[in-house]
C-alpha cells in the first residue's frame, strides 16, 4: 500500500493517458524549435540538457515530467527551451506557451495562453497584437493561428503552392530533439554535425 498523499494512477488527468507514448519535448517542443529555427533564420549546432522523471511516473504515466535545453545556433543567437507535460492544475488554460526573445535592439514576448499573446518592445513602445483571434487572410478566406497553418497545407496540396516548411524542416527538428535527448542521458553537451 502506498504512502498516505501519495499519487495514485488514478489521479493522472485523462488528457495525459496517452502520453507515455511520446514526451512534451516531441510532441511540443518539435513545435517550438521548428518555429525558433524559422525566427532566428538559423540552425542549431550544439545542445546541453536536463531532463527530470518521477512526478508523472508517479500518477501512472511513465514520460518525462520536464526536459530543459539549451540550444546554440549557427549565427551566435542562444535559445533556452524548456518542455513539459506538468502544469498547476489552477491554470486558467491546459497550455502555457510563452516565448522571450531579448536582442541588442529589442526584445519580443510571445504568450500565446493569453489574448494579447505578442508584445514587441523596440524602441518605440510596446506593441501588441492577439495572434490567436480569427483574423482576414489572402484569398479571402478566414485566417487566424491554426487555421492559417491547415489553409497553407490545402493550398500546398490541392494547387502545388509551395510549403513553408518540407520534409528538411522535419529532419532538422528531429536531429535536434535527438541531440537534447542524448544531451540530458549523458549529461554533456553534443554537437549536431551538418547537414
Amino acid at each position: 500500500m502506498p504512502p498516505p498523499g501519495s499519487p495514485t494512477p488514478s489521479s493522472c488527468p485523462s488528457s495525459l493517458s496517452w502520453a507515455s507514448r511520446s514526451s512534451a519535448l516531441w510532441f511540443l517542443g518539435s513545435h517550438a524549435v521548428d518555429a525558433l529555427c524559422f525566427m532566428l533564420d538559423a540552425d542549431v549546432v550544439k545542445v546541453q540538457a536536463m531532463v527530470r522523471r518521477g512526478h508523472l511516473a508517479a500518477h501512472g504515466v511513465d514520460t518525462a515530467d520536464v526536459h530543459i535545453s539549451l540550444l546554440e545556433f549557427d549565427n551566435g543567437a542562444v535559445a533556452t527551451l524548456e518542455n513539459s507535460w506538468v502544469l498547476p492544475s489552477d491554470l486558467p488554460l491546459v497550455f502555457d506557451f510563452r516565448a522571450e526573445i531579448v536582442g541588442e535592439k529589442g526584445s519580443l514576448q510571445l504568450d500565446t495562453a493569453q489574448n494579447g499573446a505578442f508584445r514587441k518592445y523596440a524602441g518605440a513602445g510596446l506593441k501588441t497584437a492577439d495572434l490567436l483571434g480569427v483574423t482576414p487572410a489572402a484569398g479571402g478566406r478566414i485566417g487566424g493561428f491554426v487555421m492559417e497553418a491547415i489553409a497553407r497545407f490545402v493550398d500546398a496540396v490541392t494547387t502545388g503552392a509551395p510549403v513553408l516548411a518540407d520534409a528538411t524542416d522535419g529532419l532538422k527538428v528531429t536531429r535536434v530533439l535527438t541531440a537534447i535527448e542524448q544531451a540530458a542521458a549523458s549529461g554533456k553537451a553534443v554537437t549536431l554535425a551538418k547537414g
